[in-house]
């Protein structure tokens, strides 16, 4: 069953500005509302309102009680997340964390530390996605900023010593146009409402820089939890188009996809290598302890295995059997050679 975002829970959830947290009473000229200090997400039209509510708001507020984090797998799973998406692509996850928050706020600031380790296969897997999708429809939607990436992430508790890389479960992932998400899920109205002159600001920026080479941004739009976050994801012209229509184009770019969500549900960190940027070196999350502080900070390594082994074990977390016998430089190569 589809997801009913136009609850006043859901809305107040994913931060709707004309609705009052509490009341649900809408916003206008003659009705102001006040923005919440401690998560500058919900609203409300009166300090009372904002009073009655916080029994409720705590729970995802900035509450430090972890006894909430009941409440928040209650309100994950009626918000199917937890669930097993339509379409799933990748092997069942690990078990999950959700009952570890007790906020939205502490799920926002965790997935972005998460994001932070994996940007760059996540830029990749955004990029090769788009090359799986590439159709004259979708490229129009592209040029247009109309096309997205949706997917979906849960917090997991990984097998391995948990850390910042490994927290967090790509489940699934489509490209689609972003009036199916416009029409199917009223809390992302908001948020692309919100976001859109920012996009379109950036866009402009891009095609002025780079002339006819840039097509347009791909929208990742990230559903973890209870939060919802969007990335851009520049994307530049094929210098062949037609390359991109070969089976074994398309054979290579699915086995590199399968490695890059392998190393985002596994915790390998891929980096550039500081001594040649084009390049980039697969890695692993080490814990560091402040000999003065006591505190702990996490520096990543690069594994001591060949890159072929480790694309080899990658694929094999994954289940999944490569398409072709290419090594993994020369598919990273030629997933850039798609791009100049």
């Amino acid at each position: 069953m589809p997801v009913d975002f136009k609850s006043p829970v859901e809305r107040r959830f994913y931060g709707a500005k004309t609705h009052c947290g509490h009341c649900d009473a809408e916003g206008g000229p003659d009705r102001s509302l006040m923005k919440c200090a401690g998560c500058a997400l919900a609203v409300f039209c009166s300090k009372d309102c904002q009073k009655a509510a916080w029994p409720e708001h705590k729970m995802w507020c900035r509450s430090s009680n972890l006894k909430n984090g009941a409440r928040m797998v209650e309100l994950m799973e009626h918000l199917k997340i937890l669930s097993t998406p339509t379409g799933l692509r990748s092997p069942l996850p690990p078990p999950s964390r959700a009952g570890d928050f007790a906020s939205a706020m502490s799920v926002t600031a965790d997935w972005r530390k998460f994001f932070e380790w994996h940007q760059l296969t996540l830029m990749d897997i955004l990029e090769v996605s788009q090359r799986l999708a590439y159709t004259p429809r979708n490229l129009d939607l592209l040029r247009r900023g109309e096309l997205l990436a949706q997917c979906h992430f849960s917090p997991v508790k990984p097998s391995a010593q948990p850390n910042p890389a490994n927290s967090w479960y790509l489940s699934h992932w489509e490209v689609t146009p972003a009036a199916t998400l416009l029409q199917e899920h009223e809390d992302f109205v908001v948020e692309w409402e919100r976001q859109r002159p920012m996009f379109m600001k950036l866009d402009a920026d891009l095609k002025k820089e780079h002339g006819s080479r840039y097509i347009g941004c791909l929208v990742m739009v990230n559903r973890c939890g209870v939060t919802i976050e969007m990335v851009l994801r520049p994307i530049y012209a094929a210098p062949d188009p037609k390359l991109l229509a070969h089976q074994q184009t398309k054979d290579a770019l699915s086995d590199l996809l399968e490695f890059f969500v392998g190393c985002v549900n596994t915790g390998v960190v891929r980096k550039r290598d500081a001594a040649d940027d084009d390049a980039v070196k697969p890695g692993k999350l080490h814990r560091i302890k402040g000999v003065k502080s006591g505190k702990t900070s996490w520096e990543w390594r690069p594994l001591p295995d060949e890159q072929d082994d480790v694309y080899r074990d990658v694929l094999k977390s994954r289940k999944y059997t490569p398409k072709t016998d290419f090594k993994l430089v020369p598919l990273c190569y030629f997933k850039d050679s798609l791009s100049l």
